[in-house]
């Protein structure tokens, strides 16, 4: 597993070894139970963005860089598709409505399973873990529960139990199975929704 801000500010290389830039998004086909990363946002020169399909240039990537198979002068650019959201800019600390829980929590990190080719997005990191990741004292954490054998859980809620509410990215909200609002009373969903103002 990897997360999104593991691979933030990576460098990007073109196939002649050349840092062409480096990562600051990810797109995502949203219309897929597990969200497939479609294409790759990243900073150039001068800090100017562009953005590539991920099927077709990204040989391979590790949390230490993303590697592409053509060089820069055969690179052709994409734009973002509209069942397509980016994760840093639309989901990351954007808050996410917890049916379950009934309350609204905000997301720390967003968790990503790789395969040789791909990577999908699993779920939003909404807990402690995913804060101190992003600063860089998530292994002091494991250090000092391991001491006592006890390893702090990851507080993670799964993509498939999501949907977005709103198609507008600059108020992202998203919520936890909405077919379960029904079961809620609703002294619980105008709690929710006071928490959202």
């Amino acid at each position: 597993m990897i997360y999104l801000t593991q691979l933030l500010d990576k460098p990007v290389i073109d196939a002649s070894g050349e840092v062409i830039g480096h990562l600051s998004d990810l797109g995502v086909a949203t219309k897929e139970v597990f969200p497939r990363v479609t294409s790759v946002a990243f900073e150039g020169k001068e800090r100017k963005p562009f953005m590539l399909s991920w099927r077709k240039y990204v040989k391979e990537f590790n949390p230490e860089e993303i590697i592409l198979n053509k060089d820069w002068s055969e690179l052709r650019f994409s734009l973002l598709q509209p069942d397509e959201l980016l994760l840093k800019r639309d989901l990351l600390d954007k808050q996410i409505v917890d049916t379950q829980g009934m309350k609204v929590v905000r997301v720390n990190d967003l968790k990503l399973t790789e395969s040789p080719t791909e990577l999908r997005l699993v779920g939003a990191d909404v807990g402690l873990r995913g804060i101190l990741r992003r600063i860089g004292l998530e292994k002091i954490l494991d250090g000092l529960t391991g001491l006592v054998g006890y390893r702090y859980p990851e507080n993670l809620i799964a993509w498939s139990y999501m949907e977005l509410l709103e198609k507008d990215m600059s108020a992202t909200k998203l919520s936890i199975d909405h077919r379960r609002l029904h079961e809620l009373h609703p002294a619980d969903i105008a709690d929710i929704i006071g928490q959202l103002k």
